[in-house]
């Protein structure tokens, strides 16, 4: 159980190297808040970082990620409509 924990903390770092430029392009067709576009794919690490395993399980990641990263996005668009 430790070791893939390890492992899957290990993974995410990779990924974060890997696929971070890759997400703040895919996030900056979207919109042109660079700001938003941090906050946003910290978000997404750091809910990988609140389960670290579940990391393991994903086969492709990059399509994870984007889906993930646009479905956070979209909440945070939909949260920013409620309240104006």
């Amino acid at each position: 159980m430790k070791k893939s924990h390890e492992d899957a903390f290990s993974l995410i770092e990779d990924v974060y190297k890997e696929h971070y430029l890759y997400l703040k392009r895919f996030l900056l067709k979207i919109t042109s808040d660079e700001k938003l576009i941090e906050d946003v794919i910290q978000e997404v690490f750091s809910k990988m970082l609140l389960n670290p395993e579940k990391i393991l399980e994903v086969k492709y990641i990059r399509s994870w990620l984007m889906v993930s990263t646009r479905n956070l996005l979209i909440d945070h668009f939909r949260k920013k409509s409620r309240t104006y």
